[in-house]
């Protein structure tokens, strides 16, 4: 089993006690940490990075977001990153804060980070921070020469293929010797390809492709196994939409043209309390997930087509499905 090195730099040593559940976390096949953590309260941010940086480099570094207990003119852990990111390219750096982490950090400053998490939900997070440990490490070791390698790379299934190929930004389809390009690839696979639903869906949104709510859809989820996403970075659950489809008219013998939230209902051992129901009208099959009102915080909910209208502030990308919003009576 591998063991990889995190590098902790904050300025509050409470925040020590969460590297002894980091290093106590097991995910099948990312081996395991040791976490050293480098207390900077009333020290010189810039002597102790200095310091670290004559080490051996780290798998991963985690940062505090806001170092106001450190001394010296640099207070910031996104000016730490590019220090780092200086002698140390290919390694994840993460950003951790606040419990308000959007009101915290701008996106202009996230983008310094590969990941920023609120402190409060740092040992949820433990699964990502290895996940992106181990997609780094074998981007250093095997990086991609060319578009059918990065296909290797995602465990792309041959129904998905010339989708992918076709979303694949321009830039990730050549400067294959650039020393970005494993940043450039980490951040695609993770903040669009797995977090935009398109050629992938999360748990919410392949239920309700299925016609299904959450509990119908763990009856059959079984069966789909082999349309659930492996490929590097893999730290949510995901499925390829393509896959999916293919494997739910095998096992319906519906007719490929019927759409998926009405075959979905003749899959084995689902019950009409198994179906999902549009949030607006109440009625069966809605064929989109979309937000139930403009608030910053609105849920994602089963809608119609016909329930919904264009989000007038979110964009998704070409070939990713349209954000939506319910239409208000």
């Amino acid at each position: 089993m591998n063991t990889y090195r995190f590098l902790w730099i904050d300025d509050d040593h409470v925040r020590k006690d969460f590297c002894d559940s980091i290093e106590a976390a097991r995910f099948p096949g990312l081996g395991r940490a040791k976490v050293e953590f480098v207390d900077v309260r009333n020290r010189d941010l810039t002597e102790v990075i200095s310091g670290e940086l004559k080490t051996q480099k780290p798998h991963l570094v985690i940062l505090d977001h806001f170092l106001n207990n450190a001394k010296g003119l640099v207070k910031l852990g996104s000016s730490l990153s590019e220090l780092l990111r200086e002698k140390w390219p290919r390694c994840p750096i993460v950003a951790v804060t606040g419990a308000q982490k959007e009101a915290d950090i701008g996106t202009l400053t996230r983008d310094q980070y590969d990941e920023v998490f609120s402190i409060s939900d740092m040992l949820d997070n433990r699964l990502s921070l290895f996940s992106l440990t181990v997609g780094y490490r074998r981007l250093g070791r095997n990086r991609p020469r060319s578009i059918e390698a990065i296909l290797r790379l995602l465990k792309c299934p041959p129904e998905a293929a010339e989708l992918v190929k076709v979303i694949l930004p321009s830039d990730l389809r050549d400067r294959f010797d650039d020393a970005t390009l494993v940043r450039r690839f980490s951040t695609w696979v993770r903040h669009t390809l797995q977090a935009k639903p398109g050629p992938l869906y999360d748990r919410k949104w392949i239920a309700n492709h299925l016609g299904l709510n959450e509990d119908g859809f763990r009856k059959v989820e079984s069966k789909f196994r082999s349309a659930k996403y492996d490929g590097i970075f893999c730290s949510i659950d995901l499925w390829w939409t393509s896959k999916v489809r293919n494997l739910l008219y095998q096992l319906t013998k519906a007719n490929s043209q019927d759409l998926p939230w009405i075959a979905g209902r003749k899959l084995p051992g689902v019950s009409p309390s198994d179906q999902s129901k549009c949030r607006r009208c109440q009625k069966r099959s809605p064929e989109l997930l979309g937000y139930s009102d403009l608030a910053e915080n609105a849920k994602l909910v089963p809608l119609h087509l016909a329930c919904s209208k264009p989000h007038p502030r979110l964009n998704a990308p070409p070939h990713f499905e349209e954000w939506r919003v319910m239409v208000s009576d």
